[in-house]
């Protein structure tokens, strides 16, 4: 049985082997992620289980989350109100568009991680983790810039939509990254079809 199972990282370039530091950055939500990393490793290695983990950074798209800022900040634009930008748009994130993530699960399905013994004749945890990132993290201003050209382009906005009048910059919210990217490294070199690309 080849177990997948998903979450989020937000700091700064991950790899997929670096252990995450427990501060006070890492909320519940990305300490609980963590843990179902560490308990399928532990399942991997004491079951010989094929076990293979994937983090998705910043998915954007069609039937996103509500709460996504893409969401947000399209209601408050819409609804006259002030959005809030943090770290006084000094914040990057690795937006990566839904049929990326698609494609790479999809791909990682098809291939679980071997089963094979070590030197001492133990079984090596069949055991991956991989990061479904765009790698190239933009600008937030940037982002919310392009929001506002699509909405007045759309005609959801008026053409001469104010959005200085709109934007509030804020100092970074706790427990907050300035930046976020994935490292694909892994991904690539295991599924990348050099006729094909991924991301």
């Amino acid at each position: 049985m080849h177990q997948v199972h998903q979450y989020m990282v937000l700091i700064k370039k991950f790899h997929t082997q670096q252990m995450i530091k427990w501060t006070i950055q890492f909320l519940c939500m990305q300490r609980t992620k963590k843990s179902n990393e560490l308990m399928a490793h532990s399942y991997s290695k004491l079951y010989n289980i094929q076990s293979t983990g994937l983090r998705f950074f910043t998915v954007y798209g069609p039937a996103g989350r509500p709460d996504m800022a893409y969401f947000g900040f399209t209601n408050k634009l819409i609804n006259g109100e002030t959005i809030k930008i943090f770290n006084y748009g000094n914040c990057k994130r690795d937006f990566t568009y839904i049929d990326d993530i698609v494609e790479g699960i999809i791909r990682v399905m098809k291939k679980a991680p071997e089963k094979k013994n070590g030197e001492d004749g133990l079984p090596i945890p069949p055991y991956k983790i991989y990061n479904i990132g765009n790698s190239h993290p933009k600008n937030l201003l940037d982002f919310v810039q392009i929001l506002q050209e699509e909405l007045i382009r759309a005609g959801v906005l008026p053409k001469d939509y104010d959005f200085e009048a709109h934007k509030e910059l804020v100092p970074m919210q706790a427990g907050d990254v300035p930046i976020t990217f994935a490292d694909t490294t892994p991904l690539e070199r295991d599924f990348l079809d050099l006729n094909q690309v991924l991301l």
